[in-house]
């Protein structure tokens, strides 16, 4: 640390952080208090000199001070516990099914004259409703968990708000769930969107909603929130295209009310019809708890 491009001494401190939040840390440098008396002294006997010329009023004076920092920093590996770890996720995503499997359910259904381009807006589904120059269509399974999320996007309304979310099917189990392996659902457990808000997909129809865990399923590198934002990207690149989405549950049994994972196609044609892009991803339904991935589905 310089004070007034003096030395003013150093310190050094060591704290376990968190890895997944901020988190403070900080040392006191004893040499700098003389330092800085002296600095100070000297600057208020500058201002104390200079007031008369100013008709004997106070005089404000800087002190200036650097401080160069450096962090050295130190993890530690449980290669077991990390072997472990990956060995679950294999596992989970053994059970997940390939998207290939529901992915006929992606196309657009023809308009009865072979010459028309294949466009997701007509005919409208019995019960979706219209959505931008679209439509949705959610349905409910078993137990009345949200069984699919069919959707045509074509220039889709936003629906993104700050408005409360339904409770879906198997809310009470996901929390209940999550506290048995120490987590706090307030920060661990979501409501996973099945179409999603910023596609017009509904905060408050209990059908488009899922209990999902936040950090990964929702908010994870390969979660459902990143699988849309590259829809959303996809449907900007080509103005006048329309994206036929399916986003389905998965579950253990017809009993289970919290799903496995969820399966997300999305094909976008062109103007005239043509097939050009497809994303696709299985995403499992899970938390991070006791050094691994937990699945919630039961």
């Amino acid at each position: 640390m310089t004070i007034e491009g003096q030395q003013a001494g150093t310190c050094t401190a060591t704290k376990e952080l968190p890895l997944e939040s901020a988190g403070d840390i900080a040392c006191a440098d004893a040499d700098a208090g003389p330092v800085f008396a002296e600095q100070e002294a000297l600057k208020k006997q500058e201002a104390e000199a200079g007031s008369p010329a100013q008709g004997g009023g106070r005089v404000s004076y800087v002190i200036h001070a650097v401080a160069d920092t450096s962090v050295r920093v130190l993890g530690q590996v449980d290669v077991a516990a990390l072997e472990q770890a990956q060995q679950d996720e294999e596992q989970l995503t053994d059970e997940a099914p390939a998207p290939a499997d529901v992915a006929d359910r992606t196309a657009p259904t023809r308009n009865g004259d072979e010459d028309t381009p294949r466009d997701c807006t007509r005919p409208l589904p019995a019960h979706a409703v219209r959505n931008g120059d679209g439509w949705i269509l959610n349905t409910l399974g078993a137990k009345g968990r949200s069984q699919t999320g069919q959707a045509c996007l074509k220039n889709p309304p936003n629906n993104s708000s700050d408005e409360r979310k339904a409770d879906p099917t198997g809310w009470s189990e996901a929390q209940a769930q999550v506290r048995s392996l120490g987590l706090n659902p307030e920060h661990d457990l979501a409501r996973c969107h099945i179409i999603a808000a910023r596609f017009g997909g509904s905060n408050t129809l209990a059908a488009n909603l899922s209990p999902c865990g936040q950090r990964v399923t929702n908010n994870g590198a390969l979660g459902m929130s990143a699988f849309e934002r590259e829809v959303a990207t996809a449907l900007a690149q080509q103005p006048g295209c329309s994206i036929r989405y399916l986003v389905e549950p998965f579950f253990g049994s017809a009993d289970s009310s919290i799903p496995k994972g969820f399966v997300m196609i999305a094909i976008r044609y062109s103007p005239t019809g043509t097939a050009n892009h497809v994303i696709s991803r299985s995403v499992l339904n899970v938390v991070e708890a006791g050094g691994g991935l937990t699945n919630i589905g039961n």
